[in-house]
């Protein structure tokens, strides 16, 4: 059902500034500043997971959110093993799970009911507020 893709962890070398490109995490470190963090692009890893059960836009929108979140917090474990994340509601898109494994591993999968769905999509396009549960990620 669900088939894992491989992430890579890019590792610059001193002196090394290119863009890291699709796939790919990079840490990052501003010393002065005392912050660190990850940027990740995921590209064809994503359209894959994607493409392999033609979600619905508000659906893929979600679960690639999901999917981003999962390989930012499942590459800075400091072991191997998984990072899983699930999230369960009683709205139109019902289950998320994004699960990574270290160290470059990801699939991910959502369960949403079309009919529910279509319907808040509507009331959406008629200028009513939708129920559809969104969450936005911003790093």
């Amino acid at each position: 059902m669900l088939e894992a893709l491989r992430l890579t962890e890019y590792e610059p070398k001193l002196g090394e500034f290119g863009h890291a490109g699709d796939d790919h995490v990079v840490p990052f470190e501003v010393g002065p500043l005392d912050v660190r963090g990850r940027a990740v692009q995921l590209g064809p890893m994503l359209d894959a997971i994607l493409s392999r059960h033609d979600y619905p836009e508000p659906v893929a929108h979600l679960l690639a959110q999901a999917c981003v979140l999962t390989v930012l917090l499942g590459t800075s474990l400091k072991f191997e093993g998984k990072f899983i994340l699930q999230t369960r509601t009683d709205g139109p898109v019902d289950m998320l799970v994004a699960d990574f494994t270290t160290p470059h591993a990801l699939r991910a999968y959502a369960r949403f009911d079309a009919e529910r769905l279509s319907i808040n999509l509507k009331a959406f396009k008629a200028g009513q507020i939708p129920s559809i549960p969104l969450v936005e990620v911003q790093l």
